[in-house]
């Protein structure tokens, strides 16, 4: 009997975060394996934090989603180390999905990602990043 898809699966997998871990550890660092259900429960999270933003009506798109993402892997440390790195992966890897690439110098995504660590930033505030740093990807 095969498991039904979870509904966040088009934007990003658990398969695909841990390979996004580990793309992101190749800059340095102890690579560890997530904590048991860590995941799981931050993809998870991110997702009901979306839904249950949303009117009856709205279908997900993922912005909320990306941005819940980020926030709850860099705080609840599902690794030893990278989970900075982690949280920023998965955000951009969900704006991908939608064809959304970050357009930002990198001391100002440091800047971000600090931010919500050090709890100064929540999601409305890396929304409101996003906005002033996003753009659509073209076909080449």
């Amino acid at each position: 009997m095969t498991e039904e898809p979870k509904p966040w699966e088009r934007f990003i997998t658990t398969d695909q975060l841990l390979d996004l871990y580990q793309e992101a550890m190749k800059r340095g660092g102890r690579v560890s394996a997530p904590q048991p259900g860590c995941l799981e429960a931050c993809i998870g999270n991110a997702w009901t934090a979306e839904t249950y933003q949303l009117d009856e009506e709205d279908e997900p798109f993922g912005m909320l989603f990306a941005a819940y993402l980020m926030i709850y892997l860099v705080r609840n440390h599902c690794f030893e180390d990278g989970n900075k790195r982690i949280g920023w992966s998965s955000l951009v890897g969900v704006l991908d999905q939608h064809r959304l690439l970050v357009d930002a110098p990198e001391d100002e995504v440091v800047q971000l990602v600090h931010d919500v660590v050090e709890k100064k930033t929540e999601v409305a505030g890396v929304l409101m990043w996003l906005a002033d740093h996003l753009m659509e990807a073209t076909l080449h």
